[in-house]
């Protein structure tokens, strides 16, 4: 009785010492998955000041459209025109106007995932497959050559019609939703501040904006309390960025020959090439046209602004 008494001892002993380690194990994953939660929120809020950058860009000349004109979207000159110097953006040469994005003003920008974007195309690799067996070229090298059959232009559209190419289908992925925001309040003339945000609070600053628009609210069920549940476990980071109107020039390019070869770099890249593959592979500055001008600075603010 004594010896059974003992292998029970041991064993609930090494039960409860393997039901501690399994529990420690256990919360050591939810740390770790806690944390790395937190890493990716961080990651998608800097991808958003990304594409807070690219809008400031491309909003200064282009995406603005005024309904029962002939043109189909009107350029504009910049956050500050560059034709008169006066504020903007705007279509005419004139007195300032902010009249499309008022100073002292806040937008937000919820992101997500089109269904499907407009001008879409397939990801096929290989449109026009060699030919196999290979027929033998007419050059010493390569010996034998292969060529494509060149049926099918490079690239192809996702959608069959033409109306469907253009336009998209613009509706939400789900899975692509409630992830991240960016917000743009415009500071000055060319300065906006930057809020990047990873989470579901759809760029809302807090309940009472959420409440001051008709029809926000419905966006979180009329509850507060899940509004700020939201707000807790987003990650939040402010910046203050200015525009410039300056562009790189469209003929800028490396010589190759000033760093590698004699071959002029300009002589073997096309315009719209990124990069070559040959003897030897160089970047070119092709793609440094930036026509809707460039984010002078970026400086990160550490606390909260006031106006956001």
């Amino acid at each position: 009785m004594i010896r059974r008494g003992s292998i029970l001892i041991v064993v609930a002993g090494v039960s409860a010492l393997l039901a501690a380690l399994a529990l420690a194990f256990l919360g050591r994953m939810r740390s770790d998955a806690e944390e790395m939660a937190l890493v990716t929120r961080e990651a998608q809020a800097k991808i958003m000041l990304v594409a807070a950058c690219n809008y400031v860009q491309e909003a200064s000349r282009l995406g603005y459209d005024l309904p029962g004109t002939p043109t189909v979207h009107e350029e504009c000159f910049g956050w500050v025109d560059v034709r008169d110097g006066r504020l903007g953006p705007k279509f005419a040469v004139g007195p300032d106007d902010d009249s499309r994005w008022p100073l002292h003003t806040a937008r937000r920008f919820p992101m997500y995932v089109a269904e499907r974007p407009p001008w879409a195309v397939q990801l096929t690799v290989a449109y026009n497959p060699i030919q196999v067996p290979v027929a033998p070229s007419n050059g010493p090298w390569p010996a034998p050559l292969g060529r494509p059959y060149l049926a099918k232009p490079d690239p192809q559209p996702v959608s069959d019609t033409w109306a469907d190419y253009r336009d998209g289908d613009g509706r939400p992925r789900s899975q692509s939703t409630d992830l991240s925001w960016f917000r743009l309040y415009r500071e000055g003339p060319a300065q906006f501040v930057v809020t990047c945000g990873a989470g579901s609070t759809l760029g809302y600053r807090d309940w009472a904006e959420v409440t001051s628009i008709g029809g926000a609210a419905d966006q979180f069920a009329n509850d507060h309390k899940l509004f700020e549940a939201a707000r807790q476990v987003e990650v939040r980071r402010w910046y203050l960025i200015e525009w410039n109107a300056a562009v790189g020039s469209s003929d800028y390019h490396n010589l190759d020959n000033d760093i590698h070869t004699n071959i002029d770099n300009l002589m073997i890249h096309p315009m719209n090439s990124s990069h070559s593959v040959g003897v030897h592979s160089v970047r070119t500055q092709s793609h440094c046209r930036n026509m809707g001008g460039t984010i002078k600075w970026v400086q990160r603010l550490r606390h909260e602004p006031t106006h956001w």
